[in-house]
């Protein structure tokens, strides 16, 4: 039976409704029916949610709508394996996201939803999937009183002209669900602001097209790595130094739900850092360079390079210095002339040697 004794619809009827929609699928799901019905429903398990909906007295229509709402939000996983595999990407994706200086921007605004935190990366693609891209009218008509400066509004920037000659505009829309047209005759629909058709319509094209130009955006503002190459992804003690210094600098990308707890991501966060500074930047001979990058990211780099070597000139003779006071030249000439065999300075072959000692004892 669809319906209960009291025409409202069973558990057993939902389950057999939402079972087989993806994680993504059932989080905009949630998500909605959380906003619409004023309920906090956080966990995104079928029996759960099919006991949580049947408690709100949602009709088999207003159900069907919401399934098509999460169709019409989410693309599918290879469309934005690119973005949410590597956490390189999914930083600047997340900063290209909710950017917004007023020389790039389109007529699209964004409106995010409250999301239930876990993982940056996860987060992420969950802010994506439920946020709304809109036309101005679309954002006005969904609530006049609302302020545009609230923080779940942010513009979307311009594509520009470059994302027409790299990549072709049109979007294969084939791997979209077929479903049923959302019923504009509704009652429940009509009286719905929250189901309103306006902000529903087109979510799954936009953010199609707007993901084609992210990732032409991302392959042209994305450092060469012959320009990273001095970084070395091994040496904590160099990575720690440029996360420092690009944080010094006002340039290094630090979203609060960050986690880093490894050196790969300490690498991938000051990759990305690096990234973000070409987006927004207009392709051409005066901005853009045959290096691949612009020339205020090349200047930045220079500098920062420059600082490194600085630092390990000051590091390395501040440890000559240093064994002066115990070592008397004739020694600190054999030293040097052992660590050069070994292709490393005086401080860290003498210090390579009291390890070996020292761990012999034990």
């Amino acid at each position: 039976m669809t319906t209960r004794d009291d025409g409202q619809l069973n558990n057993d009827y939902i389950k057999s409704k939402i079972k087989d929609l993806s994680p993504r699928l059932l989080y905009v799901l949630m998500t909605e029916v959380s906003l619409n019905k004023s309920q906090s429903i956080s966990v995104i398990d079928v029996d759960y949610l099919s006991r949580k909906i049947a408690k709100l007295n949602i009709i088999s229509e207003d159900l069907d709508s919401y399934i098509d709402i999460a169709h019409n939000h989410v693309l599918d996983d290879k469309t934005v394996d690119w973005i949410f595999k590597s956490l390189r990407v999914v930083l600047w994706f997340d900063n290209y996201l909710k950017r917004s200086k007023p020389h790039y921007l389109s007529p699209y605004i964004l409106e995010f939803q409250p999301i239930v935190r876990t993982t940056y990366i996860d987060d992420c693609l969950k802010e994506f999937d439920t946020c709304y891209i809109l036309i101005r009218e679309e954002a006005n008509d969904i609530d006049d009183d609302r302020s545009m400066s609230d923080g779940r509004y942010v513009r979307v920037m311009k594509p520009r002209d470059v994302g027409r000659q790299v990549y072709d505009r049109s979007t294969n829309l084939s791997a979209r669900p077929v479903r049923e047209p959302y019923n504009t005759n509704s009652t429940s629909n009509r009286h719905n602001p929250t189901l309103h058709v306006n902000k529903h319509t087109q979510q799954f094209e936009r953010k199609s097209e707007f993901i084609t130009y992210a990732k032409t955006d991302y392959t042209n503002c994305r450092t060469p790595n012959k320009h990273l190459e001095w970084l070395d992804k091994k040496n904590e003690e160099q990575l720690m130094w440029a996360q420092e210094y690009l944080l010094s600098q006002g340039l290094l990308l630090q979203p609060n739900s960050l986690l880093i707890d490894s050196l790969d991501d300490l690498y991938d966060q000051i990759c990305a850092s690096l990234d973000i500074i070409d987006t927004g930047l207009g392709y051409n001979s005066t901005t853009y360079e045959i290096s691949g990058m612009s020339l205020e990211k090349k200047e930045i780099i220079r500098k920062m390079r420059g600082a490194w070597s600085q630092k390990k000139f000051r590091d390395k003779k501040d440890a000559e210095s240093a064994l002066e006071y115990v070592l008397n030249r004739r020694h600190i000439n054999k030293l040097k002339k052992l660590a050069s065999e070994y292709g490393v300075s005086s401080a860290e072959y003498l210090q390579q040697l009291i390890d070996e000692a020292y761990n012999s004892t034990e």
